[in-house]
């Protein structure tokens, strides 16, 4: 009785990932244009320093992925400590890069004679 009922549930479970799946692949229509004429209105164009903070925030993040293929994937006794420092090196100087206009409006408004 539990085996047939564990079966139809996978089955249930395998039914609803692939609806899933197909509604999530469906083409859908884009309107990327309209997003990134906005945004050049607004002066919101990536530069490089934008961009260099993502990539630095994207490897600081994939160090833990890196980190579970050696702990789990490979069986090698590592640790989180030994990736904490990476991955700081890379979050904390890519999101001062990535946030700096806020952070001068901050630093503008609390020292007054700084533009």
């Amino acid at each position: 009785m539990t085996m047939h009922f564990l079966k139809i549930n996978l089955n249930l479970q395998l039914k609803n990932l692939f609806l899933l799946y197909c509604l999530n692949s469906a083409p859908m229509p884009s309107n990327n244009n309209k997003f990134l004429d906005v945004r050049k209105k607004m002066g919101r164009d990536k530069d490089l320093l934008t961009t260099t903070g993502s990539i630095l925030v994207a490897l600081g993040v994939a160090v833990w992925g890196l980190y579970a293929l050696l702990r789990w994937g490979l069986g090698w006794d590592v640790t989180g400590r030994q990736f904490l420092p990476y991955h700081l090196a890379g979050v904390i100087p890519g999101m001062i890069l990535r946030r700096r206009s806020f952070l001068l409006r901050i630093v503008s408004r609390v020292i007054p004679g700084r533009n």
